[in-house]
């Protein structure tokens, strides 16, 4: 399978021509020439260093603090009492907001099941090598750096059987800017800005059946606790 259309929340580098790095040490580079294969690392590896990594940001943690329709902002208020005709009584629209109050905080348990689905392969974006990625990924005086660019990258995956997407991740404010809600995972903390990453993500098919099996169980507590707040912890 190709790499996958772009979809509308991943963004491809501004020069698809430009030059990505990657940095490794001798013995990952030995495997990357004798398997003929990269290496994905799932984010639950990754979250072990970053646990932020392929979760949400602060923002989208905000229905927390509602407990009564009154907590809604005007902006939140609209967007969740979008019909005022067929929310006309007090009790449809309770409902509605414990609904949708409940969708946002499956949505947000759903991530940490995700995470295990997916697996990445990253890219130092930049003209020129970088003294930060030689000593965070080849350190130690054995490191290989080799370069590509996006339109390559898609090239030399177009024959691939695997589920794959490209894109530059997005550094955001994670205490003010909310990330993407879709699966896929092109968000990072602003900390991390200097890696400059052009991200593949691999999904795993197989994986992604048994955790969707998985979140039907979370979807039906959802639903049973349609009038009121979800308070267990994350199994």
């Amino acid at each position: 399978m190709p790499v996958e259309d772009p979809h509308p929340n991943i963004t491809p580098p501004a020069d698809p021509t430009a030059r990505a790095w990657r940095y490794m040490d001798f013995a990952k580079f030995v495997s990357l020439i004798t398997r003929k294969a990269l290496y994905f690392c799932n984010l639950e590896v990754l979250a072990a260093t970053d646990p932020h990594e392929g979760l949400l940001s602060h923002p989208n943690y905000r229905h927390r603090e509602w407990n009564t329709i009154s907590d809604l902002t005007p902006e939140e208020y609209k967007l969740i009492i979008f019909d005022e005709t067929r929310f006309a009584s007090e009790e449809s629209r309770r409902i509605q907001f414990e609904s949708q109050r409940n969708v946002r905080e499956y949505l947000l348990r759903r991530r940490f099941y995700d995470r295990r689905t997916l697996s990445v392969n990253c890219w130092h974006f930049n003209d020129d090598e970088s003294a930060a990625m030689w000593m965070q990924y080849a350190s130690g005086g054995n490191g290989i750096a080799i370069t590509s660019s996006y339109n390559n990258i898609i090239q030399a995956l177009a024959d691939s059987k695997e589920r794959t997407f490209v894109g530059m991740v997005k550094y955001l404010d994670w205490s003010n800017e909310p990330a993407d809600k879709t699966f896929m995972s092109f968000s990072k903390r602003r900390s991390f800005y200097y890696e400059n990453e052009l991200r593949i993500v691999f999904c795993d098919l197989g994986v992604l059946n048994l955790i969707n099996a998985l979140c039907q169980k979370l979807a039906n507590h959802m639903m049973d606790h349609l009038y009121k707040r979800i308070t267990t912890s994350i199994n």
